[in-house]
């Protein structure tokens, strides 16, 4: 009887699903924001090729952002432009995290 297509996870389909993660070192950074200023955040993170590990709610959102280590500093200098210097970002730490890999976003002009 033939596998259903899709149904279970053949060898080469594991391997395919392999190298399309990688492990890379990225920069933690708490990043405090208004729920007003969060889709915009959240936004320019994804632009960045960062990810949102963490959100803590309450008066404002604390989020924890990881970034690739060669774009953090790009990043913090971004959103100070960007939100008129409202939103500073505080770096935390260095994290190996296995994630998903995609390119930046580029800006569409």
């Amino acid at each position: 009887m033939p596998r259903e297509r899709f149904k279970t996870l053949t060898e080469q389909m594991f391997y395919i699903l392999l190298c399309l993660h990688q492990e890379r070192r990225g920069v933690e950074i708490l990043l405090p924001c208004s729920y007003a200023q969060y889709e915009r955040v959240k936004l320019e993170t994804e632009g960045f090729g960062g990810v949102i590990a963490e959100a803590d709610y309450g008066a404002d959102i604390a989020l924890t952002v990881l970034l690739p280590e060669e774009r953090w500093e790009d990043y913090l200098a971004h959103m100070l432009d960007i939100t008129a210097g409202t939103v500073e970002g505080m770096v935390c730490g260095e994290r190996f995290q296995d994630v998903p890999w995609r390119a930046p976003r580029e800006k569409e002009e």
